[in-house]
């Protein structure tokens, strides 16, 4: 008889859960007194999954295995290792262990891919004596980043565990230079994957490009003394006329030098800049090597700083040059250490005094691998341990905090004392949202995790936080929330306090009175403070309110009509508006909900929502604007329009959407974990910059799991991908195949079609970028007056005032162009100042270089003010001698090239720039006129690869290469335009006589060769110092257009010479008749030109040489005689 189900089944359940039970009290129970995670690769772990991550095994019995490998993890955080509490325990392989993580239990995450910025401070300061070792601090720097990446490279050796790995690290290595007038770029090296097989190779690389750096550096130098020599010992108007011609300097002398405080914020300027261009989903780093001498910024300047850091998850480190010793401190040269130890703690980094050779420590884990590779919670509380650094810096006699501890400590028995911090309660309140969303908000804006204790009935969680705002003052954020968590109770009771001195505590909380007049100082650190506190109750605010979207039913319970593709509201320059067609209580409750979501500004939506961006160009209108390139009548430009592409974009993005919060703005679509139920999450869409450039902001609500946030980004990038012009009737595709032609040849035509040759649908609508291109985009204002310098636009004001930026150190503009590689060239297009030049063959000449470059598969990115910025991205690998053995890593470069408008270069010293400014146009009899043309390269490290057709020749070149392979086809182009326009003119003015135009070589720009690692560094000492700006002559080259004019051939018959049998012809020439016959024929030849041109022995050469190699019909028409060199 067989049993009943029903009474049977409860007693296999209840036998199951009984074996498991014994099988856990078998377990060995391990406390931990530091635990250690691995991240996955290639996945994004912020700093809210790992705080969650930590709550959630929080006080749990955890189940563990010593591990064998860290390769090939599918969990985004797994337990590789644990440390116990009790030293005696050991650990061992292939027993299951059951881990208590307690609250004090130190958590450290690891990653298996990170990217570092290296920025090396080239300071006057730096070229001192450092008296105590005997030598130039400057030659601490190659040393000290020697030592830094050779310990990081290392393997890593898991603590607890006998397993190593070695993560990915791409670096960069940037210089820092406070002359501004350096013409190169300040990179040594982008994007390079480094490993302990090619550190040596490497390593050296860098070297060469320093050493080339400086001596680029030291011409700069050179015209810096030279101009304050000159300034100090003539009058200014005096040095304006004497010494205009015979110095050529570039720029005043205020723009010469950068601030000492410019120069700090500067130095992390570039290594922000440098990680935005490394691989995603890595651990970010910047190391600064310094010797410390540094500006201290203002406050505003610190608090935006350390916002950029916090929000991007950037931990920044010090490695600090020179002596130790403060007795052998010069004038003025003192190290501002606590600078860079509140900068390092505050972001979670380290602060190291010296740089220590750390190649004996194999099997342990090294200094830098600590300070720079590992990240904990309790790092941003408490800093880098500074025993690490081999001693102490309070040990440092004349340092900040030698001072410190002299003056607070007792006269007779010299014990330390500190100065008493207060506690004064600010406010307190509930926040309904779960512990782990509110303290993923405090962590991302930068707080600490200082303690976590469990009420003694076990009912209660305590979680403090600290922010570390100033040395004297702080500010303690404290949580309570029901233990253990319950999704279903999602309350939280929040205490804010500051913790400081008296005086701060006294300011912040009396009123103010006339002492903060007296301290504007003062009075602008206490109004920062009061701004934090104010935005962490409105922070909390957004959060409640946000995390209320699931609860709440009338937040997602869409009307009828929003749901068709009516938006719910419409941009305005005051704010959003709620549209004056939908009217209803329902619709009020949902816009209000709504209306904040669209007003929260992208740069904060990583306080409350998982941040995502997709970067892509716009693909233009088929038919270019008339007057993009040169000016109409009334001196203004038209701009590149992107209309058919953003009309389907828009449509796709309306498709994708659950609504659509504002038309071409914001767009909102619903998450569901399961379609039956109510949605739980979602994520908003938001249209930035300006097309044809365009960026796609992706936020999702907090709290999203990641499997979901990445389907949905991949999905859109896919019909993005796809999304192509729309097919019209009237279109004809038609493509021009000769007969001759073979099938291979007309199936290779068929599948493959250069961009321009694309018609109808086989137009891509957008181009997805895989780097932040707007961050490094080059933007010109308005056109710059002198082409032949490299400086900044001024910029103008309704009122016609110039307005030039006060601190050049501080401008985006010097930022992007001393990082990335510029080439300029500047194209004379006029013979002479009398012949001239119509501007529709100059716009004409500007069309077709701006369609050479549209062949080789750049976009428009940028157009305004006739300047026409075009983006290309290429694919580079790293040079196989680089790596070791696997195959080498592939990046992508961008490449910018930009076509100004004609340019009018006064040559009439009548005519003054001022009133060059005034007119706006200059006629043809006062200024010459120019074209110029440009580009700018990122310096990504490798060759270039992967490329399509058109672009052919950009294979296996650098990203310094890649500007030389413009010029032959810019050449080519600029000489035959320009050549075939003088023709015209001396066709059409016979009267004039032609001016002496014998063709002069063009010499190319300055070159680099494509590995310019060399073992004798003598062959190229100082390609750095070469200017980037390159002036080419008048291109007149007739032979230029032989190739492209259409050729005809005259067959005429002549005497035929006879056997010389009779008297009289033994006596006559045989050849005369015929010579005479031909004379007279180039006589009427000549009788029938329009104008001379005097040709050189090897133009003639170069004539006769094309004309026998140019292509022909032989079967018809063959040579009659054979042509011999």
């Amino acid at each position: 008889m067989m049993p009943h189900p029903s009474t049977d089944a409860p007693a296999n359940l209840s036998t199951e859960t009984l074996n498991a039970e014994m099988k856990d009290q078998n377990l060995l129970k391990v406390e931990a007194a530091q635990v250690y995670v691995q991240m996955k690769k290639n996945t994004r772990v912020s700093r809210n999954i790992r705080a969650c991550w930590f709550f959630k095994h929080l006080r749990q019995k955890v189940r563990f295995t010593p591990v064998t490998s860290v390769e090939n993890l599918t969990e985004e955080l797994t337990l590789v290792s644990v440390i116990p509490k009790d030293p005696e325990v050991k650990l061992c392989r292939n027993q299951v262990y059951e881990v208590c993580i307690e609250p004090e239990t130190n958590v450290t995450f690891l990653s298996s891919q990170y990217r570092l910025s290296f920025t090396l401070d080239l300071s006057p300061s730096l070229m001192s004596v450092d008296v105590h070792n005997g030598q130039y601090i400057y030659d601490g720097i190659l040393k000290s980043l020697s030592r830094c990446l050779r310990g990081l490279v290392a393997p890593v050796p898991i603590p607890g565990t006998d397993v190593s790995y070695c993560p990915d690290l791409y670096i960069s290595v940037i210089c820092h230079t406070p002359v501004v007038c350096s013409a190169t770029n300040q990179v040594l090296v982008q994007g390079v994957k480094v490993n302990q097989s090619n550190i040596d190779y490497y390593l050296r690389h860098i070297e060469f490009e320093l050493c080339q750096f400086e001596a680029a550096l030291s011409d700069s130098f050179a015209k810096l003394l030279t101009l304050y020599k000159r300034e100090w010992q003539q009058d200014c108007r005096t040095s304006r006329l004497e010494g205009e011609e015979d110095t050529g300097e570039e720029f005043t002398p205020t723009d010469h030098m950068g601030t000492p405080e410019a120069g700090f914020t500067n130095m992390l300027r570039y290594g922000i800049l440098a990680l935005q261009l490394l691989p995603d989903n890595s651990s970010s780093g910047i190391i600064v090597i310094t010797d410390g001498i540094v500006g201290l910024p203002s406050s505003f300047e610190i608090e935006r700083l350390l916002n950029q850091l916090r929000n991007h998850t950037i931990m920044c480190s010090f490695i600090k040059v020179g002596s130790s010793s403060g007795l052998y401190r010069k004038l003025c040269h003192v190290p501002h250490i606590e600078l860079m130890q509140a900068i390092a703690t505050a972001t979670f980094g380290a602060y190291l005094g010296s740089a220590p050779d750390v190649q004996e420590e194999l099997d342990d884990v090294n200094l830098y691998h600590r300070a720079m590779l590992f990240w904990s919670f309790q790092r941003g509380l408490e800093g880098f341990k500074y025993e690490l650094t081999h001693y102490s810096d309070e040990d440092m006699p004349g340092s900040i905090s030698w001072i410190k501890k002299m003056l607070h400590r007792h006269p007779i028995s010299l014990e330390s004392f500190g100065i008493e911090h207060l506690r004064r309660e600010r406010e307190k309140r509930v926040v309904r949202a779960g512990l782990h969303n509110v303290l993923a908000v405090r962590l991302r804006e930068g707080y600490t995790l200082k303690s976590i204790n469990i009420s003694q009935d076990h009912r209660e969680i305590h979680v403090k936080m600290h922010f570390p705002w100033r040395d004297y003052g702080k500010i303690e954020y404290t949580a309570v929330a029901s233990w253990p968590l319950e999704m279903d109770h999602l309350v939280t009771n929040i205490e804010v306090a500051v913790e400081g001195s008296y005086d701060l505590l006294h300011d912040m909380l009396c009123k103010p009175s006339d002492i903060y007049e007296r301290s504007p100082f003062r009075m602008s650190n206490v109004k920062t403070l009061w701004n934090i506190l104010e935005r962490i109750s409105t922070t909390d605010h957004i959060l409640e309110k946000l995390q209320s979207f699931s609860s709440q039913p009338t937040y997602y319970l869409t009307p009828e009509r929003i749901r068709s593709g009516v938006p719910l509201f419409y941009m305005q320059q005051e704010g959003p508006s709620l549209n004056m067609q939908l009217q209803g209580s329902d619709i009020d409750q949902f816009a209000c909900f709504w209306k904040d979501v669209i007003q929260l500004k992208t740069s904060t939506w990583q306080k409350w929502l998982h941040s995502h961006r997709i970067g892509l160009v716009l693909e233009h209108d088929r038919q270019f604007p008339k007057y993009f390139q040169v000016p109409n009548a009334s001196s203004r430009f038209t701009s590149i329009q992107c209309r058919q592409a953003m009309a389907s974009l828009s449509l796709l993005l309306r498709e994708w959407s659950t609504f659509v919060l504002a038309e071409n703005h914001s767009y909102i679509k619903f998450l569901h974990i399961d379609q039956d139920k109510p949605p739980q999450f979602f994520c908003v869409l938001r249209l930035t910059s300006k097309a044809p450039n365009m960026i796609i902001r992706m936020g999702f609500l907090g709290g999203t799991p990641a499997c979901i946030r990445l389907d949905e980004i991949e999905v859109l990038r896919e019909k993005i991908r796809n999304l192509s012009f729309p097919h019209r009737g009237t279109q004809k595709i038609s493509s021009r195949i000769p007969h001759s032609a073979s099938a291979e040849s007309i199936e290779e035509v068929k599948r493959h079609k250069s961009p321009l040759s694309r018609e109808g649908s086989e137009i891509a609508c957008c181009v997805l970028l895989t780097k932040p291109v707007e961050k490094i985009l080059v933007i010109y204002e308005s056109r710059p007056l002198d082409m032949l310098i490299l400086k900044e636009s001024v910029h103008f004001s309704s009122s016609g005032l110039s307005h030039p930026p006060q601190d050049p150190m501080r401008s985006t503009f010097r930022t992007i162009t001393h990082y990335l590689q510029h080439q300029r060239w500047v194209w004379t297009i006029q013979a002479s100042k009398k012949v001239p030049v119509s501007m529709s063959s100059v716009s004409r000449l500007l069309s077709t270089i701006t369609k050479l470059r549209l062949q080789e598969g750049f976009n428009v990115a940028v157009s305004g003010a006739g300047i026409t910025n075009l983006v290309l991205e290429v694919d580079m690998k790293e040079h196989e001698n680089s790596s070791d053995g696997e195959d080498p890593p592939m990046h992508t470069c961008v490449v910018q090239y930009i076509v100004f408008p004609p340019h009018m270069k006064i040559i009439d010293d009548s005519v003054s720039e001022d009133d060059q400014c005034d007119s706006g146009v200059l006629t043809e009899a006062d200024a010459e006129v120019q074209i110029v043309t440009e580009c700018w390269l990122e310096p990504q490290y490798g060759v270039c690869c992967n490329n399509t057709p058109e672009r052919q020749h950009f294979n296996g070149l650098n990203y310094m290469d890649i500007a030389k392979a413009f010029y032959p086809s810019d050449y080519e182009c600029v000489s035959s335009l320009s050549t075939f326009e003088h023709l015209v003119y001396l066709c059409q003015n016979i009267s004039q006589p032609s001016p002496d135009l014998l063709p002069t070589l063009q010499a190319s720009p300055p070159s680099t060769p494509g590995h310019r690692l060399r073992d004798k560094k003598t062959e190229e000492t100082s390609f750095r110092s070469k200017s980037t700006v390159n002036l080419v002559p008048f291109p007149f080259d007739l032979q230029s257009l032989l190739p492209r004019s259409q050729q005809a051939k005259l067959l005429f018959s002549t005497f035929v010479i006879g056997d010389a049998n009779t008297v009289s012809e033994d006596l006559l020439d045989p050849k005369g008749p015929n010579e005479l016959l031909l004379g007279l024929f180039y006589d009427k030849l000549k009788e029938n030109h329009s104008n001379e041109i005097l040709l050189s022995a090897d133009d003639c050469y170069r004539f006769l040489q094309q004309v026998s190699e140019r292509s022909q019909d032989k079967i018809k028409h063959d040579r009659p005689t054979k042509h011999s060199h």
